[in-house]
């Protein structure tokens, strides 16, 4: 990546922002250290990773505190012949073993993303090593001698010979015949070993070595006699105590060396899952989103965050096909944020970060940045504004691909207008041929009608007051702006006739486009406004249209349900009929048929017609309450066909209640709605695919949905129609197969679940029955 386009832009700003985000120190240095990626794969990659950590953060499970000093010269060190390690650095590495497998396990227990759990199993679990280090180091990080035999009796008589010298140095103090002679009554140390502070004038009343003459000379320590051999065997002890404790730790030492590879590999690993946390951590802290995969700049509300709030979002939108974005606008109004915003948010992608936009927002993967921006003045190199511009534009044109990103500020500047303009004009023409991604801001005039000239290109300007004279930072696409100089020049004292002046050389040098480039203004923000319009009202429809179906679908299931219940009731009277005929019957042969006989059948006849006379009624008035009219719409001066007569006609107005007065070849006459169909069906009207949810054999709904193979919006339609059909059969747990391959069905699928409003929970299922490539989607009650 261009390493002049970087510091423009600032980019160290947000490695150093991220690494404070960091939990061990191999994380900070691994951030520090990672190159920007140019690979559209590992790119994304790095972003479900991420994106997996920033959902564990969101999901309200508390991450673990974690120990991760630095390890990285302990590891150096151990590799040395005949060296080892303190027991600081023993301490060290049990903390980083403990927090390694502390984070292992977290990881493994609550992260979804495949790949981030493949990183977190090359952790390695180095327990013996750590209950190694345990044996000999506490966690304080003290050496447990007490618990080795080898140190343990020299500590005891370490011990015991200091405690017999504090008794003789106190013997000194509590005797009442030195004590005139002590200048301080408490017992002191030099050099490691007990002395006693004596007046200087006194020195000759006690016996033993001089270690210290105070500055002023007024006090003398001095070594009792009595306590120097003691001293010296304390000296003795201690360096034989030393002396074991190497041998110990030189041990241990060769151990940890003996997995030298195991333990850098384990950091290596740690600072890797570390990148991804600060990654998730800077992306929740800074309300940032995972950016889309897409052709063109589609940037919704990015915001720069080296801005101080309120910042105000802007939003740039290049369709497929456009290459070349110039914005124009006045002074201070945001051209130049504009331009850094857009590639700081391209650089932040292809660092593996979200970025600082809206949802649905997304660019493509470039493979390099180029940036032009601010002064390029240098003194030392003896080169003006105009020269330090052309001179990077030449490095820039020579190295830039089509699938580059180059920003360019203020293009054409610092040389004579004319000049200026045709170089710029010429400069993004070779751009628009070589197909680069070009934004660029300008004064130039000229530009603006080439924006709209080049099919290629488009305009944008910065929106900007009239009444207040401020601008409002907004990026306004498809039209160009006006730099408004004459009246901030006025507001800010510019005299009258100054101004005045200003206006009539203006005019002689142009036509007035002020008033075309106003009128594009507020039609264009007419336009925005009811674009915004129509989708709020698009978006009501379609949740209407949504209930509508699912109401449709609910009347269907309810008329299936009465049939089935109607005709399970009259198969049960049918047998019971049967039997009672049966019956009947048998009474006739077996004795004589008298009048009773023939009036208990006829009435039996007629209890049966009656029965069914009434279960017709009933489906009828079932029938009547749930009717909605036909599934299509009926207006006057409409063709149909008269279902009864099988004749044509036309409609030609309402009638009574359900009805519409058809006239035909010879007639006009009244018919119901449900006997009417269009001969053909409206252009505009949409067709519903109804569906019997769980009611036969050809139903569509399951406990399991297979949507492997399919297209990510054929599987979501399916998901869909799997949970209308679900709520409506009472299914309030089923699952999804999507299978594993690169996570593109996984991940849309479980955006949909995410934001629908029937779902109460969802997972994947457990290694047994599928693991990642499976998901059960809980619904609400």
């Amino acid at each position: 990546m261009d390493d002049h386009a970087l510091n423009l832009l600032e980019f160290h700003r947000i490695k150093n922002n991220l690494k404070e985000f960091a939990f061990s120190p191999g994380g900070q240095r691994l951030i520090q250290n990672q190159a920007i990626l140019t690979d559209g794969q590992k790119i994304s990659s790095l972003h479900l990773k991420v994106d997996a950590v920033k959902k564990i953060l969101e999901s309200g499970t508390n991450f673990p505190s974690l120990d991760f000093p630095d390890i990285t010269g302990s590891l150096k060190h151990m590799c040395i012949r005949e060296a080892f390690l303190e027991p600081e650095e023993f301490h060290s590495l049990f903390r980083y073993f403990g927090a390694s497998i502390q984070l292992k396990k977290f990881l493994k227990a609550n992260a979804a993303e495949q790949t981030l759990l493949d990183d977190t199993a090359a952790i390695p679990e180095l327990n013996e090593l750590q209950s190694a280090i345990s044996r000999v180091i506490d966690r304080d990080g003290k050496v447990r001698d007490s618990k080795i035999p080898e140190l343990a009796g020299l500590r005891k008589k370490i011990t015991r010979l200091k405690t017999d010298i504090e008794k003789q140095v106190q013997s000194y103090i509590n005797n009442p015949d030195y004590r005139n002679y002590l200048q301080s009554t408490l017992p002191t140390l030099k050099d490691g070993r007990s002395v006693l502070a004596v007046k200087a004038n006194h020195r000759g009343k006690i016996k033993g070595i001089v270690h210290e003459v105070s500055s002023s000379g007024s006090t003398v320590y001095i070594e009792p006699a009595h306590a120097v051999e003691m001293n010296n065997e304390i000296v003795r002890l201690e360096n034989e105590y030393r002396q074991e404790l190497v041998k110990i730790l030189k041990g241990l030492t060769v151990r940890m060396a003996e997995r030298a590879d195991d333990i850098r590999r384990m950091e290596e690993t740690v600072s890797l899952l570390d990148s991804y946390y600060s990654r998730a951590r800077y992306a929740v802290a800074t309300n940032a989103v995972m950016p889309e995969n897409l052709p063109s700049l589609h940037l919704i509300n990015a915001r720069h965050l080296f801005i101080k709030p309120p910042v105000v979002p802007m939003t740039i939108d290049l369709k497929e096909g456009i290459r070349v974005l110039i914005i124009t606008g006045p002074n201070t109004g945001g051209k130049t944020v504009s331009l850094k915003t857009a590639g700081l948010i391209a650089l932040m992608n292809q660092f593996g970060m979200q970025i600082p936009c809206d949802p649905g927002s997304g660019l493509p993967v470039f493979d390099n940045i180029f940036a032009d921006i601010g002064d390029e003045q240098s003194i030392e190199q003896c080169l003006s504004t105009f020269s330090g511009h052309i001179r990077n534009m030449s490095r820039i044109i020579s190295k830039s691909t089509y699938k580059s990103l180059v920003l360019l500020d203020e293009l054409g500047s610092g040389t004579d207008p004319e000049e200026g303009v045709a170089i710029a004009m010429a400069v993004l023409d070779h751009f628009i041929e070589k197909k680069c991604h070009v934004l660029t801001s300008t004064h130039h005039g000229i530009l603006k009608n080439y924006g709209y000239t080049k099919t290629a290109a488009v305009n944008a300007c910065m929106e900007f007051d009239p009444e207040k004279l401020t601008p409002t930072f907004r990026v306004i696409m498809g039209i160009p702006g006006e730099s408004y100089a004459l009246p901030i020049a006025e507001r800010h004292g510019i005299p009258e006739t100054v101004i005045h002046k200003a206006k009539e050389y203006l005019n002689d040098e142009r036509t007035d486009i002020s008033g075309l480039i106003k009128s594009l203004s507020e039609k264009h923000r007419e336009l925005l406004e009811e674009e915004e319009r129509q989708k709020l009202l698009d978006r009501e429809l379609t949740e209407k249209l949504r209930h509508s179906d699912l109401k449709e679908l609910q009347l269907k299931q309810k008329e299936i349900e009465l049939r089935e219940k109607g005709l399970s009731e009259l198969k049960s009277f049918l047998s019971r009929s049967r039997k009672e005929l049966e019956n009947k019957i048998r009474e006739i042969r077996e004795g004589e048929l008298t009048k009773e006989k023939i009036r208990n059948v006829k009435d039996f006849l007629y209890s049966i017609e009656e029965k069914v006379n009434d279960e017709d009624e009933k489906i009828k008035r079932h029938i009547n309450e749930m009717d909605t009219g036909p599934d299509y719409y009926l207006e006057p001066g409409m063709k149909v066909r008269i279902r009864s007569t099988q004749r044509n006609g036309i409609i030609l107005r309402k009638g009574r209640k359900k009805s519409w007065i058809v006239e035909t070849d010879t007639l006009k006459a009244e018919f119901n709605e449900k006997d009417l169909e269009p001969q053909e069906p409206p252009e505009s009207e949409s067709t519903v695919e109804i569906y019997s949810a769980g009611l036969n054999n050809d139903s569509t709904v399951g406990i399991q949905l297979d949507v492997r193979g399919e297209r990510l919006e054929e599987a979501v339609k399916k998901l869909e129609k799997q949970i209308d059909g679900a709520l409506l059969r009472g299914l309030r747990e089923f699952s999804v197969v999507h299978g594993k391959g690169e996570g593109v069905l996984q991940h849309g699928i479980h955006e949909y679940l995410k934001k629908c409003r029937y779902v109460k929970d969802y997972f994947f299922s457990t290694p047994e029955e599928g693991g990642f490539g499976k998901t059960i989607v809980i619904l609400k009650d």
